[in-house]
């Protein structure tokens, strides 16, 4: 099923700031995004963008967060608000996609997704501590078919 397409809000910092950053933009936030007609817009369900969105929702969500489904999302939040080895961050961070990947791939399946965009692989692609305790990390995300796409993330 179509979803409905997020787009970061970019927050106004300056272009020195970017560059230190190696960024694009910055946002800590996202909105709905709406057509010249005023209609919200929603990601295909038979793409990529649909299998990453679906995949961001499954990290970010904090693993009992959820009432009636305590068992979604995973740790990512809970290490960034109360702390993380970092001696262990890499290992770590490999378990919460792991544990992503797998609650994707079974709600794929009830959710009848085509396999356009049925979730193949999760994958860290690179994760960096910078020196003030803040991670960037970049995510992979594969569909069954082979399309790829990533995301990065920064806490």
């Amino acid at each position: 099923m179509s979803d409905i397409a997020l787009f970061p809000v970019p927050l106004p910092v300056s272009s020195e700031q970017l560059a230190e950053e190696y960024s694009a933009y910055i946002s800590n936030e996202v909105s709905l995004g709406i057509d010249t007609s005023g209609n919200i817009l929603s990601v295909s369900d038979n793409s990529v963008n649909n299998c990453m969105q679906r995949a961001l929702k499954v990290i970010l969500t904090e693993k009992g967060s959820v009432p009636t489904r305590v068992n979604d999302g995973t740790i990512l939040i809970s290490l960034l608000k109360y702390g993380y080895n970092p001696a262990t961050i890499n290992e770590d961070i490999v378990m919460v996609l792991l544990d992503a990947e797998t609650q994707c791939k079974k709600q794929d399946i009830d959710a009848n997704v085509p396999v356009s965009a049925q979730l193949g692989s999760i994958e860290l692609l690179n994760l960096v501590l910078l020196a003030n305790g803040i991670l960037r990390i970049s995510i992979g995300v594969k569909t069954v078919e082979g399309l790829a796409g990533r995301f990065d993330l920064q806490a």
